[in-house]
């Protein structure tokens, strides 16, 4: 659904788990509703569609494969038949243009009344998800997350859009609901760092250090807060780094990097931290 911008203002502030359907084909799928932040760059939908078909264009040996590439796209354009997503295989010389079933046809027809050198076939059955937003091709961690989900998925292609507003991927075969809902979980759970400074690195120190490094991960997995290691402070110097410390190597590097420091300015680095909270231990 299209929404005004106050459509959702009664529900802004509570923790309502919202989900909308069309009335008329309330069995067609949903668009869920998360709550980020407005700012920033990044998925602001996550979207999908289970009958996607491919217009497979192999461009002959000898041939330049930029300007096949150049003059299909041309075409397309002109006949305001853009494809959601191109794959573009320079080894087998070889182009996909991904449309949903209503609309292949028509360019299948424009692109076989163009008499462009090379072989047209069409592939169906196939399925797509994407994420879109402002920017979203520029959010590390949206990306990062976006390829973890897709592992194991049988993709065909990724791509993404000129503007950078949309990174897709088309996949061999669906459905893709349960991929939708682990990238709905994934891309738009709240985030939240806490930072750690570890005062104290004797016995029990360095054995904490030990268990958080072998747990870090799962930590914050279990969690969905992303812990780092800011520092590690004994009775007289510190370790501090606010982008974080390995804590495997941290005691390992204390004795060349660490550094005296007074009371007063150890408080005023912990009182500027970056992050949602700072955990003394």
């Amino acid at each position: 659904p299209v929404l005004h911008a106050r459509t959702l203002q009664p529900v802004s502030g509570s923790d309502i788990d919202l989900q909308l359907r069309c009335s008329y084909t309330p069995d067609q799928g949903s668009t869920r509703i998360e709550r980020v932040l407005a700012s920033g760059t990044g998925a602001r939908i996550v979207t999908s569609h289970d009958d996607i078909c491919l217009i497979e264009f192999q461009v002959p040996a000898g041939q330049d494969f930029k300007l096949a590439h150049k003059d299909i796209d041309t075409i397309l354009k002109r006949a305001q038949v853009r494809p959601l997503a191109v794959g573009v295989h320079n080894d087998r010389q070889l182009l996909q243009f991904c449309y949903t079933a209503e609309v292949v046809d028509s360019a299948l027809k424009i692109l076989d009344e163009a008499g462009l050198p090379g072989e047209l076939r069409l592939r169906q059955g196939l399925a797509l998800v994407a994420m879109v937003g402002a920017g979203v091709t520029r959010n590390p961690l949206h990306c990062h997350r976006f390829w973890q989900q897709l592992k194991g998925q049988p993709v065909e292609f990724t791509w993404q859009s000129e503007e950078g507003i949309s990174l897709v991927a088309v996949l061999r075969k669906g459905p893709t609901e349960s991929l939708i809902q682990g990238l709905h979980t994934s891309l738009f759970r709240a985030e939240k760092r806490i930072g750690l400074v570890l005062f104290g690195k004797g016995n029990i120190g360095s054995r904490w250090l030990e268990l958080f490094a072998r747990e870090q991960v799962t930590l914050s997995a279990r969690t969905g807060f992303e812990f780092i290691l800011a520092g590690v402070v004994d009775s007289r110097r510190s370790l501090l780094n606010y982008e974080g410390l390995d804590a495997s190597r941290a005691l390992a590097f204390f004795n060349d990097e660490a550094v005296e420091q007074d009371e007063e300015s150890l408080f005023l680095w912990m009182r500027a931290h970056p992050y949602d909270d700072l955990v003394v231990l």
